[in-house]
């Protein structure tokens, strides 16, 4: 989700530096702009050229996985193939565009995850999942979820000349492009503290001492959760550069709002909001204003 702003800024920009401007045609041109998959190239073809491909999205494959009775993890390739073949064959020529919001349609409204709404289905007659299954909701098959591993993240608010300095994550990768406080994930080997004055050498090339434990935050990815330690630091000394991450800056407590953070940083300048209020951590006390 993150990415799909820059995706899209990308996407444009190459519009109009190689297409004049013109979204392309061809499935094979527009499926190489940045942030455009198969699902959205043909959307986008069928909906604004009439071209013929079958949009398969999270709904058509349960429609699909009931009409079909297709007992398949949906998010391996040769399942992923299959279901793109039967939309394909489904797909009667000139008509994609009704047909793909039609699917995507009955899937989000009719054909639910949950309690789907059978008994008023238009394509009941044709369903095997209906006539053959007591429950159709087990369709689409879903494997059982592997246990997520935990991780410890640390992070450093450091408070010089009354601003703070946060940095940007790499544009590409997991929350590519959002700023933080400098920190990083804890080794093995190292306390808490230790993480905390390594992250922030190596991130920054600042040297801090860690000073106040703050409340911890835990927050849950899709595939592994981690336990947020933040700590007030003292800096020591050092010129704050951008060498792990996109960037580095010196904000005051007012522009925090200005920046795009990540959900475990804006939680944890939440709860430090409501600390200052509460007279307990002084360091943040002029941005609980």
């Amino acid at each position: 989700y993150y990415a799909r702003a820059r995706y899209l800024h990308r996407a444009a920009v190459q519009v109009v530096d190689q297409y004049g401007g013109r979204i392309p045609e061809s499935i094979s041109e527009i499926s190489i702009l940045p942030g455009i998959g198969p699902y959205t190239a043909a959307a986008i073809l069928s909906i604004a050229y009439h071209r013929d491909h079958a949009a398969v999205d999270g709904n058509v494959i349960r429609v699909l996985s009931r009409l079909y009775r297709i007992h398949e993890d949906a998010t391996r390739g040769p399942a992923k193939r299959r279901f793109q073949e039967l939309a394909d064959g489904l797909l009667q020529k000139g008509q994609a565009a009704d047909f793909n919001q039609a699917m995507m349609e009955l899937g989000a409204t009719v054909c639910q995850p949950q309690k789907p709404s059978c008994t008023v289905c238009p394509v009941q007659c044709h369903c095997r999942a209906f006539h053959e299954l007591s429950d159709p909701s087990g369709l689409p098959y879903k494997p059982p979820k592997k246990e997520r591993p935990h991780h410890d993240h640390v992070a450093g608010v450091i408070k010089l000349d009354d601003k703070f300095l946060i940095i940007q994550r790499p544009l590409d990768g997991l929350l590519g492009g959002l700023w933080e406080f400098p920190g990083g994930r804890r080794r093995e080997s190292e306390s808490l503290t230790e993480a905390v004055t390594r992250t922030i050498l190596e991130s920054t090339g600042l040297t801090v001492k860690t000073d106040l434990a703050l409340p911890t935050v835990t927050h849950a990815f899709t595939h592994f959760k981690i336990t947020l330690y933040g700590f007030c630091c003292t800096f020591i000394k050092g010129a704050a550069e951008a060498l792990t991450c996109h960037d580095a800056r010196w904000v005051s407590p007012t522009q925090l709002a200005d920046f795009a953070f990540s959900r475990a940083h804006n939680r944890l300048i939440d709860i430090m909001k409501k600390e200052a209020a509460k007279g307990q951590v002084e360091i943040f006390a002029s941005a609980a204003k």
